[in-house]
């Protein structure tokens, strides 16, 4: 019988090891998988706060693309008519004469050179001879400066459409504008009104 016991109690003893073997083995096991959660958890908060930041950032880029201000903020959105604009002041006139009250011209439903009688719709400048350089469909920001010299302005301008890009010379400075808008030439449309956003300067230079 006693020759038996020192058996026994190896094998109780191999027991207990295997038991407490495998018992650290699932235990590893178990934090390992749970670091392997947590790794996860944080790969996928980052990639979550990655896409809302891109989003976020698409959204005010998406809103400055809108602003009809421009990337600067400078611009002025107004609509001229064929009652005349001061553009330093950013005002309209309502009293029918656009010579005068310091506007610096008008919109007209006829060519400021030659006055011929068409359809479409012309800015016309208070300044005498017709001071205006129609420059198309450009980036309006792209103009910096006024070529002032004689043959700069137009000889006969093209009538105002959407996008294009104007330059004028006002009573007291310059400005340039970009028509922002379809424009309107039927007869709802009886002041001749053209949606722009402007940026005035007392000098032929912009910033």
């Amino acid at each position: 019988m006693k020759t038996y016991i020192p058996y026994f109690n190896n094998r109780i003893k191999l027991y207990f090891n295997s038991y407490f073997f495998m018992k650290k083995k699932i235990t590893a096991k178990k934090q390992r998988h749970r670091q392997g959660e947590t790794v996860m958890k944080k790969s996928h908060l980052l990639l979550f706060f990655g896409i809302a930041t891109f989003g976020f950032m698409l959204i005010a880029a998406c809103s400055d693309d809108d602003n009809p201000t421009g990337p600067s903020g400078s611009y002025t959105t107004a609509t001229i008519t064929h009652w005349g604009f001061d553009f330093s002041e950013g005002k309209a006139d309502t009293t029918t004469n656009w010579n005068a009250n310091g506007n610096d011209g008008e919109t007209i439903a006829w060519t400021p050179i030659g006055e011929r009688y068409t359809n479409g719709i012309w800015f016309r400048t208070r300044v005498d001879p017709n001071r205006t350089q129609s420059l198309g469909k450009i980036d309006i920001d792209t103009v910096k400066s006024v070529n002032t010299s004689e043959n700069a302005w137009d000889s006969q301008p093209p009538p105002l459409s959407k996008g294009d890009v104007v330059v004028i010379q006002c009573l007291d400075g310059f400005v340039k504008f970009k028509v922002i808008a379809d424009v309107d030439t039927s007869s709802a449309n009886y002041d001749w009104g053209v949606q722009v956003e402007y940026l005035f300067s007392s000098e032929p230079a912009f910033p």
